[in-house]
């Protein structure tokens, strides 16, 4: 017997059991076997691993952003942005934001653009966002600054310059979560990189670091 899934949209006014309960009605529960997938990512885990290792992971980037912890040239600028506001987006409530970052203010003609829309669905919550990199006077520091200011106006800007740090982090200091990036903003779309959710004790322990850079915390 052959699996069929079928992803069903359910009226927020009706309930998952009113819908098997008509299932039952018209006939079809009786003919076919039906039960819910709470998690499709550990359910079909097998499958998963069975198509990567036949088709490899480029396959799926080809098609959509399916892959959401890798970003690739093969790419849409706009699919790889979709990835990493879906990572920015499980940092919420997102009140103040903490960038570790060496070429946060790298000269780029479109990341100031990017950092805006990235941080905009967070306006109304952001009070505070802290920068820390290797040059707070780099070539497009005003541009990124202006950027956080436009998206979040009732935010603060507080920047720490320090080379301490070689990694990409973006970190929400309150409920210690935060995600590592593979590249700055300016390098997105240019090269395959890495975006993946931190565990809460490396965030925890990153905050800690910045610390004794002088983050206030």
């Amino acid at each position: 017997m052959s699996d069929v899934v079928l992803k069903v949209a359910v009226d927020p006014t009706n309930s998952y059991e009113e819908f098997i309960l008509k299932m039952h009605e018209i006939g079809f529960a009786s003919r076919y076997q039906l039960r819910q997938v709470t998690s499709p990512a550990h359910e079909f885990r097998d499958d998963f691993l069975d198509y990567i290792a036949d088709n490899g992971i480029s396959s799926l980037l080809a098609y959509t952003v399916a892959m959401e912890d890798i970003t690739s040239p093969s790419m849409s600028v706009n699919d790889i942005e979709l990835v990493i506001s879906k990572f920015i987006e499980r940092l919420r409530p997102l009140k103040r934001l903490l960038i570790i970052d060496p070429y946060f203010y790298a000269a780029s003609p479109t990341s100031h653009q990017l950092l805006e829309r990235l941080l905009t669905p967070h306006q109304a919550d952001l009070i505070d966002v802290t920068v820390i990199c290797n040059n707070v006077s780099a070539p497009n520091a005003t541009n990124m600054r202006s950027a956080i200011k436009s998206a979040a106006p009732n935010a603060a800007i507080s920047e720490i310059q320090s080379s301490t740090f070689h990694d990409r982090f973006w970190i929400n200091p309150d409920r210690s979560c935060g995600l590592v990036m593979g590249t700055s903003l300016n390098g997105i779309g240019k090269k395959i990189a890495l975006v993946d959710r931190l565990q809460n004790s490396d965030a925890e322990d990153l905050v800690a670091l910045a610390k004794v850079e002088g983050y206030a915390g």
